[in-house]
């Protein structure tokens, strides 16, 4: 039985209080899960596929990372998850940011590790972890550069507008039926296909985290996209993404409806705007 300690918003501990893993964790009741990126002093980053018996099993992720033990301070937890998962041992991690991710009553501590490590020193954890791979800074704009007939969408779509509490597991495109992506991007993504008519519908240019511009559509597009294919991204992705949409300044519900109206998804839409809104 996994225990945890229980934080309040500002992450602090409730004292008295216990969690325990697989159980209802009560509202306003968070946990704490910290994840660390792993940056080589060559500039390439780390990326861990995970284990195929978990959940996402197969998916490659930015980080390393878990739940903190009852006991464990945000520091003590990252340390410990990045020596486990990848076998580098070092106490020199940077806190870079914090995620509170209220649908899942999670917060997340995010925390940047340098090092200089040999790159096939890497040990894998049993049950976590199956492989790992060094990346360049900006592999989106690797990506988009293998092909001109894919627009980032979906989960992908939704971290680099700001609306995805997390990154990635793996990256989402695009493409217009008929169209067969190279199988390095089927490899590397997971692949939609809507009409051709309708593939260049909220087509712009975003600017991924290290300041490239790469396509992508744009965020009321991503929402229509995101209800269209709503049991396929998971129930939680899809109610986190119409609540942070429907919280943010830069929403534009006229675009919104009409891209629905072309997408036929204006019912479901309506359904659920008519409660967050």
């Amino acid at each position: 039985m996994e225990l945890w300690d229980a934080y309040d918003r500002n992450l602090e501990k409730i004292e008295g209080m216990t969690l325990i893993r697989g159980e209802k964790i009560p509202e306003g009741v968070y946990h704490l899960v910290c994840d660390v990126i792993v940056r080589h002093t060559d500039g390439e980053y780390l990326l861990m596929q995970r284990d195929r018996r978990k959940h996402y099993g197969g998916m490659w992720e930015a980080t390393a990372g878990g739940s903190a033990l009852q006991g464990e301070n945000p520091l003590d937890c990252a340390i410990r998850e990045l020596r486990e998962e990848t076998g580098i041992h070092t106490e020199r991690l940077e806190e870079v940011g914090r995620v509170w991710a209220a649908g899942r009553n999670t917060v997340y501590c995010e925390f940047l590790c340098i090092t200089d490590c040999r790159k096939d020193s890497i040990i894998l954890q049993e049950g976590e972890t199956s492989a790992y791979q060094w990346v360049t800074q900006d592999e989106l704009l690797s990506i988009s550069r293998r092909s001109g007939k894919i627009i980032f969408s979906h989960e992908t779509a939704l971290f680099l507008h700001g609306i995805s509490d997390r990154t990635p597991f793996e990256h989402t495109v695009t493409a217009p039926s008929g169209c067969i992506p190279s199988a390095a991007i089927k490899a590397e993504c997971k692949v939609y296909y809507i009409k051709p008519e309708l593939f260049e519908l909220g087509k712009t240019m975003v600017q991924t985290p290290a300041g490239n511009p790469v396509p992508c559509y744009d965020l009321e597009r991503t929402i229509c996209d995101v209800i269209r294919s709503r049991n396929k991204i998971g129930t939680e992705t899809f109610l986190s993404a119409l609540k942070q949409y429907a919280a943010s300044p830069k929403k534009d519900l006229n675009r919104l409806d009409e891209y629905a109206r072309q997408m036929r998804v204006s019912g479901v839409l309506r359904q659920y705007l008519e409660v967050l809104l």
